[in-house]
């Protein structure tokens, strides 16, 4: 995902969207870190 900035793009969309897919996937880690606790 940071490999987009990394490689010296930095588009602003390209950062924005790496940077959400992010969020989202650590989001996911959370909720499924939660129910395995459960």
């Amino acid at each position: 995902m940071w490999q987009l900035v990394v490689n010296g793009s930095t588009s602003t969309n390209q950062i924005t969207q790496g940077a959400d897919t992010f969020s989202q996937s650590m989001q996911t880690n959370r909720k499924s870190l939660l129910l395995e606790k459960q």
